[in-house]
């Protein structure tokens, strides 16, 4: 697949289409709860606090969840962790 900058990017600069489609394989490759809470904290922008007490879970479930998508993504990009 070619790597092509996705249009729109200010100086051609940010994601090619196929990081995109990496990341969006990723995501979707996640288990539920891990991708509600991603989506929660790096889209929605909400606290560990503010996801935790929606989805009644504890401050920790929602840092480990992050830190494991975390490294899942890192595997997907070919890192060692």
């Amino acid at each position: 697949m070619a790597k092509e900058p996705v249009q729109g990017q200010p100086g051609g600069v940010g994601p090619t289409a196929y990081e995109l489609q990496l990341l969006q394989a990723w995501f979707d490759a996640l288990p539920l709860r891990c991708r509600q809470i991603v989506a929660m904290r790096k889209v929605e922008g909400l606290s560990q606090k503010e996801i935790a007490s929606r989805m009644n879970i504890s401050a920790e479930t929602v840092e480990h969840e992050v830190a494991k998508a975390i490294r899942l993504l890192a595997q997907v990009l070919g890192g060692n962790t």
